[in-house]
């Protein structure tokens, strides 16, 4: 029996197929890895750990394995399965990361994030604010907020949109990823104004 099986940081976190034919399962798994295409993967745990997924096909014992693969300076690094199996291959993977949208408590990715935010004509302003990123919309004074992990996936999400703007031409964008002192205090005024969301929860660096 053959399975194929989503890890992280070597644990374990989901059987995705299970086959009885070693041809039928190499050819999904290279199938998962070819339609692999995210936007915003995620890079960090709600702990603060960094992620590390990986895309394992694993086999009966009595098959043939791999033993070593090697990391990203290029050491050999041993494999030992944690079972009752072996490794047949072994590839990193990328999940895309939620964005939550604190108005709401929705979760987008990235590309239900762009038709539900981005694409329309109101000019926005972009800001990256702790572990934040706060949407302002020019022309009626509203305002998204939305949390990710920490502040460098705030960053990054800002850049990621500037480069969405950019590919797309649009021009109805500004933004901000380090924002001053008068500029944070503006918004945590407006945030809790607005929203209702006391500015000790924006202010702080890690939330859900």
């Amino acid at each position: 029996m053959y399975k194929i099986v989503l890890y992280n940081s070597g644990n374990r976190i989901k059987l995705i197929e299970v086959f009885d034919k070693y041809g039928d399962a190499i050819r999904k798994y290279n199938q998962l890895l070819e339609e692999n295409q995210v936007f915003f993967p995620k890079q960090y745990m709600w702990n603060g750990v960094k992620s590390d997924y990986e895309l394992v096909l694993t086999g009966p014992k009595e098959s043939k394995k791999i033993e070593h693969v090697r990391d990203e300076y290029g050491k050999l690094i041993e494999i030992v399965p944690k079972g009752d199996f072996i490794i047949k291959q072994i590839n990193t993977y990328e999940v895309e990361e939620l964005i939550t949208h604190k108005n709401t408590g929705d979760k987008h990715n990235f590309r239900s994030f762009t038709k539900r935010f981005l694409v329309n004509s109101l000019t926005k302003i972009v800001t990256s604010l702790n572990n934040k990123l706060v949407i302002e919309y020019f022309e009626n004074e509203n305002v998204d907020l939305f949390i990710v992990k920490n502040n460098e996936d705030s960053i990054r999400l800002n850049h990621l949109i500037k480069e969405f703007s950019y590919s797309n031409k649009l021009t109805n964008f500004m933004f901000f990823d380090d924002p001053n002192k008068d500029n944070k205090i503006r918004l945590y005024d407006k945030i809790e104004e607005k929203l209702g969301i006391d500015r000790n929860y924006v202010i702080k660096v890690t939330t859900r």
